[in-house]
């Protein structure tokens, strides 16, 4: 399969060469409206085009996000939307012969299959070409983006950047007499609170804190998965041990049951409402909180939790954008789109306020954050975008790397064995699933 994938993807892009469908090639009609020297190119007057838009993650309301505001802007283009499911897995469309122009995805995922698979176009020559400058978004926006590729290209576009804060049910708090939590606190302090909260009350068993995802700590901790030379750092980068340290000791407290799961997080915080404390992304971007709160949740937010040795640094940032494909037969029309999605005040303003936070870098917009979600009204939302993301590059099999630590992480929890030994482990399974993925 994957190597009747390699031959498609040949052949697409020999396709492409020879077709004149890279960046830069003809757009509809077979003509590209040139401007004068320095100018930008405008290909938003030509005749009707189609564009097929790919949702390889996926979005609450392509149309509201999307569709209109290309409709308002684009009059001449129709957007063909294709959502991921079976039979129609990018591997499947590259197979048929029908690679979209346009890919939905998140940031963090793009090595999983785009980048391996050889898909994403550099989009700087077309920035240079339609003068567009990617210094609009947060510095380490476009350093997480770079680290994407080997020799630094620009593959990704952001549409909205996730905002990562600690989310806490004020009524256990209440019910169990401990004060609320207060912003800017630290992984130790949150850790600490969570455990004298972990207990069995009146035959309900409330654990206080439950972390997401490794990868969260990892970007945070600065930590990556490959060294300079290729080779996996967990036996030799002293942080992953205390990454494990730091995770056992907010998931392993007597009287708790045993740790199985990653993703209870939501269940247990709003619809059990046993989960005390979940520092996460922020759950008004991506869960229905007006139902959560008709249901019984009394909750409020503060500030994502630090390390000690690095205050005020939080997760890395993270977004859902865009990338287009090497054999888009209309690269300059789909960068004018993208980008005018990803920059275009009007457009962010009302994502903004729907809950997509905007990724450039434009505070007066981001003040009106959530404004027409009902559930954000009288939460403590005022210094969420104080704490600043982490710089840490991604890297290609960071997937891979992900695998390897998750599974660790839920044995060290549970004293399956000592860090050393499942460090050495992580080490082989991550060499092991990096060759298999060369192959």
């Amino acid at each position: 399969m994957v190597r009747n994938i390699a031959i498609a993807i040949s052949g697409a892009l020999i396709a492409a060469a020879l077709t004149g469908c890279g960046a830069g090639g003809n757009e509809a009609g077979g003509v590209v409206k040139e401007g004068k020297p320095g100018e930008p190119v405008n290909t938003a007057t030509q005749g009707p085009v189609e564009l097929t838009f790919y949702l390889q993650t996926t979005i609450d309301d392509v149309d509201k996000y999307i569709v209109q505001h290309v409709q308002k802007k684009f009059p001449n283009v129709t957007l063909k939307i294709v959502k991921r499911g079976k039979g129609q897995e990018l591997s499947d469309l590259i197979a048929a012969g029908q690679v979209p122009d346009i890919v939905w995805e998140g940031l963090w995922y793009l090595t999983t299959t785009a980048t391996k698979l050889d898909l994403p176009l550099d989009l700087a020559p077309l920035a240079k070409k339609h003068q567009f400058d990617f210094n609009k978004y947060d510095p380490t926006m476009t350093v997480m983006i770079k680290s994407l590729s080997a020799k630094g290209e620009m593959f990704f576009m952001p549409y909205n950047s996730f905002v990562f804060a600690t989310q806490y049910n004020k009524d256990i708090f209440d019910k169990l007499g401990i004060p609320y939590l207060k912003d800017n606190m630290t992984w130790e302090e949150m850790i600490d609170i969570g455990r004298k909260i972990t207990r069995n009350d009146g035959g309900i068993q409330y654990r206080g804190i439950q972390q997401r995802e490794a990868n969260r700590t990892q970007l945070q901790m600065g930590v990556q998965y490959l060294d300079s030379a290729g080779k996996p750092t967990f036996t030799s980068d002293e942080r992953w041990k205390k990454m494990l340290e730091s995770w056992k000791s907010a998931h392993n407290v007597p009287g708790q049951p045993k740790f199985t799961d990653f993703a209870k997080g939501w269940d247990d915080f709003a619809k059990n409402k046993t989960l005390a404390i979940w520092p996460d992304l922020l759950m008004l971007q991506n869960y229905d909180m007006v139902t959560a709160e008709k249901n019984g949740l009394n909750w409020d937010v503060v500030t994502y939790p630090t390390f000690k040795d690095k205050p005020n640094i939080g997760t890395g940032v993270s977004a859902d954008g865009f990338f287009i494909t090497k054999t888009s037969k209309h690269p300059d029309l789909a960068f004018q789109i993208i980008s005018y999605l990803s920059t275009n005040p009007e457009v962010q303003l009302d994502a903004t306020k729907n809950g997509r936070i905007t990724a450039v870098n434009d505070m007066e917009i981001r003040k009106h954050a959530f404004e027409n979600n009902p559930a954000a009204k009288g939460k403590n939302l005022k210094n969420i975008f104080n704490i600043q993301p982490a710089a840490t590059p991604l890297g290609p099999y960071d997937r891979e790397g992900l695998t390897a630590v998750t599974k660790i992480i839920k044995d060290y929890i549970n004293e399956k064995t000592d860090a050393n030994t499942l460090l050495r482990q992580a080490d082989e399974e991550l060499v092991k699933a990096i060759e298999a993925a060369k192959k």
